[in-house]
């Protein structure tokens, strides 16, 4: 999320992993692919941070999907 702390550490991050698939399937990305795959994570670590922006329980009635997991709603 823009202005947080962990923004600095997405682009690192989704390097990393964007190698670490590289290294798991070798041959299968040529450098600007790879790149590629980490500009793809990051943004994708960009979408997690906007969801995590909206409460799990807004309303009366929350949807399901984010419901905690193990309790039980009356």
């Amino acid at each position: 999320m823009p202005g947080s702390n962990n923004e600095h550490d997405r682009r690192p991050a989704a390097h990393r992993r964007a190698e670490e698939i590289a290294e798991q399937f070798p041959g299968l990305l040529d450098k600007a692919e790879q790149d590629q795959v980490a500009q793809r994570i990051e943004r994708m670590f960009h979408a997690i941070d906007e969801i995590r922006r909206y409460p799990l329980e807004n309303g009366d009635e929350p949807a399901p999907i984010f419901r905690p997991i193990g309790k039980e709603q009356p």
